[in-house]
This record gives structure tokens, C-alpha cells and sequence, in this order.
């Protein structure tokens, strides 16, 4: 499985995300780009940025795990809004279950 790395800002932080080439690829064609192209990696790097700058004043989780955080922030992008909401409001019940217990 081959790995993209992306240099991003995260906060005030810069760090390394490492992308699977898959979803590198497929952001980049969303965008309406060709993958594997200087263009294509500086759009997807900023559109990594974007997606992710509204979690990072409310949730912390991504300081430990960057590339996770981010890969799912993406991955949810790429899904229809629909199955992104329905995953979201799953999760966020689960949450409050786990917390519960």
C-alpha cells in the first residue's frame, strides 16, 4: 500500500499526515484534479487544512494522532453529506453511551 505524506498545519503546529494513496488520489480527482501532480498535492494539502481547522479550537484528539484525525475528517468529506451525517450521529450516541457506562 503505497503512503502520500502531506506537510500541514494543524493549530499552530506543523506536522507530517501520512495519507493513504487511495484517498490522496480520490480527494485530488473531488477537487478536479489529475492525482499524482505537483498541483494536485498543493490542493490536497490545503483542502487537509480546511477540513480539519473547524476540530481543532474544540477537540484535541488529533495532537496525539494526527493522521488518524485527519484521515477520518477526509474520509468523511468524501462520503455523501448524507452517510457522513448518519456515521456522525452514530458516533456521537456511541459517545454518550460509553460515557454512561
Amino acid at each position: 500500500m503505497a503512503i502520500v505524506r502531506y506537510h500541514i498545519r494543524l493549530s499552530k503546529q506543523r506536522t507530517t499526515i501520512s495519507l493513504d494513496k487511495t484517498l490522496s488520489d480520490l480527494i485530488a480527482l473531488k477537487l478536479g484534479f489529475k492525482p499524482n501532480t505537483t498541483k494536485a498535492h498543493t490542493t490536497v494539502r490545503k483542502r487537509l487544512e480546511h477540513i480539519t481547522a473547524p476540530y481543532l479550537t474544540y477537540h484535541q484528539e488529533w495532537f496525539h494522532k494526527p493522521s488518524q484525525f485527519v484521515m477520518e475528517k477526509i474520509i468523511l468529506d468524501l462520503v455523501v453529506k448524507k452517510l457522513s451525517d448518519q456515521y456522525c450521529d452514530y458516533n456521537y450516541k456511541n459517545t454518550l453511551t460509553d460515557d454512561q457506562e
